[in-house]
């Protein structure tokens, strides 16, 4: 039977698409600030705080689905600083703002369906001249770092060096490459941490096949696959890999 609570209860949800974000003037900070301010001029009570580092154009977020579950549970309404914070995709913008939880954005609390549906498309459009920008500004940054020797260093305008390399073993492709995927399963195991305590904590569950119904039950994507299909479900193997990683990372779950 589907719990009920007082409709003063909500969720906080923040999102940034990287960790070192805030150019636009509106990082985690900011965003918490102006959701406090909402939920104090609407009465609410922020019960949770959810914090992803994710794309704004990636419909498939842990977290985000998370916070949903939670609200369609509980009765919370979901809080947002703003609308392009939940989602830069236009489809999944206009299907969330006008389902079946109550989501308020902190810079338009009161504003009607038409309004969102037509931010929702700013912000889709925005989101491609971002993609567009920043592949023009990497093809720059590659063509003059063509024009460096080797070893020479390049700053980017954020203080980032940039050198360019001689041609690397294959040795040494191979590590980078290496690295580069254990750095990919650490953040993956990093955003699934907070998912997994709330299913331990809350849930008593306490064996990783367990875990893995759960997940599939909520509909929680495996690293490698976007959607839970029958051939991209969890099991309790790659729960168990999950698990490890972050007790490498000092994140332990499991007792």
């Amino acid at each position: 039977m589907k719990k009920t609570t007082q409709p003063h209860d909500a969720i906080a949800y923040l999102r940034v698409s990287t960790l070192t974000q805030g150019a636009d003037g509106l990082g985690i900070d900011a965003q918490r600030e102006a959701v406090k301010r909402l939920a104090a001029m609407k009465n609410l009570q922020i019960v949770k705080e959810v914090v992803e580092v994710e794309s704004g154009g990636n419909v498939d977020r842990p977290l985000l689905k998370e916070a949903l579950s939670l609200c369609r549970a509980n009765g919370f309404a979901l809080l947002v600083a703003k609308q392009d914070r939940l989602s830069r995709d236009a489809a999944h913008a206009i299907t969330l703002m006008g389902g079946d939880v109550r989501i308020i954005p902190a810079d338009a609390p009161d504003s009607s369906r038409l309004e969102n549906n037509v931010k929702a498309i700013f912000a889709d459009e925005e989101r491609v001249k971002i993609g567009v920008r920043t592949r023009e500004a990497l093809q720059r940054l590659k063509a003059r770092l063509a024009e460096l020797k080797e070893g020479e260093t390049l700053t980017s305008k954020r203080n980032r060096p940039f050198s360019r390399l001689g041609a690397p073993s294959l040795a040494e492709a191979q590590a980078k490459g290496w690295e580069a995927r254990a750095r990919s399963a650490d953040n993956f195991a990093m955003k699934l941490e907070p998912i997994l305590r709330d299913i331990v904590v809350k849930g008593k569950v306490t064996t990783a096949a367990a875990i893995a119904e759960v997940l599939n039950a909520r509909g929680i994507a495996t690293a490698t696959k976007r959607n839970v299909t029958t051939s991209a479900r969890w099991h309790h193997g790659g729960v168990r890999n999950v698990l490890n990683r972050l007790d490498r990372l000092g994140k332990k779950v499991l007792a």
